[in-house]
């Protein structure tokens, strides 16, 4: 069953053209940051906000911190609003204050906010407080005002003035915008004779908004925004007339068909298209600022990291939630708020030799204790030294964090208890982790050498037949559905009872947070997301699953892709890593440290786990560590090939070096040149897997100009010269 997001109430500001600015869907309980020179509307835009809020009876508070309200009043009586009914009957409660008195409007306002439900707020004229000022009272007790502000959920509006001889008029320099959740200029610009106002949305939290300049109108019934202004000099954010929309994306052919559909609709937005080549290249476009694409396909566990990052635009109302896969909606969303459209979405599944299964008449194994026994009956029969049963991802990287939390999940485990603490040492995981082990060393139905084969060379081994059953993700089944031989399963549990949960893996479209034109590229993403256009992709391409439920049932598709049949079983129980597990980049690294020595016979289960347990409890505890490890890892991810020193990366993160160790072995349990080096051998091993590279120029892509120093540093952790690895 489809999981129903609920629907956030929307605010209507009482400002003509303002709520159009953001598709009509302000958000109640917004704080709205109006920041503009003297004479520009400010005040004027407060009272129609407050305006609007009475005729809703809502209760409102105007704050003036500059002069009395009741003077302010008198000076906008052609609202067509009669303020003093209001006041009489309490509605509306009008404060004078002053910054100096900053601390007695907190608690004035507090009392109010306690004792009324349905509030709307103006605070009118907040100086210009810098946010370098850390020990400013005045600025401690404003922080204090918003954090109330946020604790009732009141929606509000406050003023500032700002500065046209600074750069972005100051407002980068103050402390209210990072406080708000919308931050809005009003400006005045000069053309000729004429002075123009003009009103721009700088940032909106959660919210599809315009960010191109619109002129201001003010006349005797109030303010106006009307049409947008698209060729004044001083505007930063704009789009041109013609708008350049560049998106990267897999099956270029098929969307460049799609393009001239498009653009019969949108002639004002040109589509420029650039090859999607892989997840990490992704990455690289999102984080770079200056990346020349709107449009991203990220993997659809990278959603909440980049949003929790404030690199997504909100893609809220652009996409009907309704027709996709309830776990990908899920995952592609925070508090409640779309950020990514899916597109192909797949899940760890069972991989079987359909072709022996049924030579043998064999069923497919609903439980481990069923593969092991097939396994074993097969490889009797089929009396081939080569062929194996099972092939799994085992080796010192993150897919070996994947395939434990399957075995977990598959024995009725979980990483945290029912209070939500850590808990690995458990009867379950212990379990779990035992069984991982016996498949390779007990029932000898794995290659002993799983451990040192990645993750290339395991599905390569499973193609050309070496095996009878393999864990992996679906996505892998395009590559060996022709030959006939091959078929999907959902993966198997501890017990015939009970069904195994995969883990959810695919591909989503976003918008950059720095996209050049933002509005256009959601046209565009709404376009690809048209259950029309995703059809088109489905039968001229893309590969398990499609994240459109009724695809999966589709007679077309179904024709030419038979294994959609299998969808809503392997997705059944399917679980999303980021979703389940909190910090899960942190948690994978060690996890997987902790647990490959059991892989290679060098560890019991037992041991491995209590001191796992030990690392993961020390997360909990120093929530601040957590974040400095996981901005090193990630700075270390994207470096790594470079002539990378402990010093680059303090410069980086303006901590200490002695700090930055200290932390970063305690959080992890290895030091920070460890985990470079960790880093660089694992990129290192994919390189291998590509004959277009010689060793020296594998060595160079890592970060190793010697090459002998490469392959001494090579064999010391993986027991194999890099020419013995490639042939491996």
């Amino acid at each position: 069953m489809m999981k129903k997001v609920q629907a956030k109430s929307n605010l209507r500001s009482g400002v003509p053209g303002f709520d159009k600015m953001f598709n009509k869907n302000l958000v109640k309980g917004s704080i709205i940051l109006l920041a503009g020179q003297s004479g520009t509307g400010k005040t004027l835009f407060g009272l129609q906000f407050l305006k609007a809020g009475l005729e809703e009876n809502e209760k409102c508070i105007y704050v003036s911190l500059t002069e009395d309200p009741f003077r302010t009043l008198k000076y906008f009586k052609d609202l067509d609003i009669n303020w003093n009914k209001y006041i009489e009957n309490k509605k509306l409660i009008l404060i004078r204050s002053h910054i100096s008195k900053i601390s007695g409007l907190l608690r004035e306002l507090n009392k109010i906010f306690r004792k009324n439900d349905n509030c709307r707020l103006v605070i009118d004229g907040f100086p210009e407080i810098p946010d370098t000022c850390r020990n400013n009272k005045i600025k401690v007790c404003a922080e204090l005002i918003i954090n109330e502000i946020k604790k009732f959920n009141i929606s509000s509006v406050l003023t500032s003035n700002i500065h046209y001889d600074q750069k972005d008029y100051g407002i980068s320099n103050l402390f209210l915008p990072p406080l708000s959740d919308i931050v809005v200029l009003v400006e005045q610009d000069k053309a000729e004779d004429n002075s123009i106002r003009m009103i721009r949305v700088l940032k909106a939290k959660g919210m599809l908004y315009d960010p191109r300049a619109r002129e201001l109108n003010i006349n005797e019934s109030g303010i106006k925004i009307k049409t947008r202004i698209n060729n004044n000099k001083n505007i930063i954010l704009r789009e041109s007339k013609l708008s350049k929309v560049t998106v990267s994306m897999s099956l270029m052919n098929i969307f460049k068909e799609a393009i001239k559909e498009f653009n019969d609709v949108y002639s004002d937005v040109k589509i420029l298209t650039t090859p999607f080549i892989d997840l990490e290249k992704s990455e690289n476009d999102i984080f770079n600022e200056k990346a020349d694409v709107d449009i991203v396909t990220i993997g659809i566990n990278q959603v909440q990291k980049y949003v929790k990052k404030d690199l997504l635009m909100p893609l809220e109302g652009l996409a009907n939630k309704s027709i996709y896969f309830d776990k990908a909606v899920e995952a592609c969303s925070y508090k409640d708020v779309l950020y990514g459209v899916p597109d192909d979405i797949s899940s760890t599944c069972l991989f079987y030799r359909k072709d022996l299964l049924q030579k043998y008449q064999c069923e497919v194994p609903r439980c481990w204790k069923e593969v092991v026994e097939t396994s074993k009956y097969i490889m009797g029969k089929e009396n081939d030294p080569a062929l194996k049963g099972l092939l799994f991802y085992a080796d010192d990287s993150k897919s070996l964090f994947e395939s434990f939390m399957i075995f977990v999940w598959a024995n009725g485990g979980n990483i945290y208890d029912k209070n939500g603490k850590i808990s690995v040492s458990n009867e379950k995981i212990i379990e779990a982790l035992t069984f991982m082990q016996d498949l390779i060393w007990k029932h000898e139905i794995v290659n002993k050498e799983l451990p040192l084969l990645g993750r290339g060379k395991v599905n390569t081994a499973f193609r050309e037949g070496k095996s009878i059953f393999m864990i992996g993700q679906a996505s892998l089944f395009r590559d060996i559905v022709l030959k006939n031989k091959i078929w999907i399963a959902g993966v198997p549990s501890m017990s015939e009872s009970k069904s195994g949960a995969g883990s959810l893996s695919g591909r989503v479209f976003v918008v950059r947070k720095n996209a050049k034109y933002p509005v256009s590229a959601q046209k565009v993403l709404k376009f690809i997301a048209d259950k029309k256009t995703a059809h088109q992709f489905e039968i001229k391409g893309g590969y398990p699953f499609p994240s459109i439920v009724e695809f999966w049932s589709d007679s077309k598709i179904l024709r030419q892709k038979p294994y959609y049949s299998e969808a809503a079983n392997i997705l059944r129980d399917v679980k999303c890593l980021p979703l389940e597990i909190e910090n899960v980049e942190l948690v994978s690294l060690l996890v997987k440290n902790r647990i490959f020595p059991v892989m290679r016979m060098k560890k019991t289960p037992k041991d491995a786990l209590n001191l796992l347990e030990k690392d993961l409890k020390k997360i909990k505890k120093h929530k601040v560590y957590e974040k400095i490890t996981e901005n090193i890892m990630q700075y270390v991810d994207w470096n790594f090939n470079k002539d990378l020193t402990l010093n680059d990366i303090s410069k980086n993160m303006k901590l200490s070096v002695n700090y930055i160790e200290k932390i970063f072995k305690y959080e992890t349990g290895m030091t920070v040149i460890e985990y470079i080096v960790k880093k660089r051998i694992e990129k290192a091993k994919d390189l291998l897997k590509d004959v277009r590279y010689n060793i020296g120029e594998v060595a160079v892509k890592v970060g190793y100009p010697d090459i002998t120093y490469f392959g001494k540093l090579f064999k010391k952790h993986t027991d194999k010269t890099p020419s013995e690895y490639r042939l491996y």
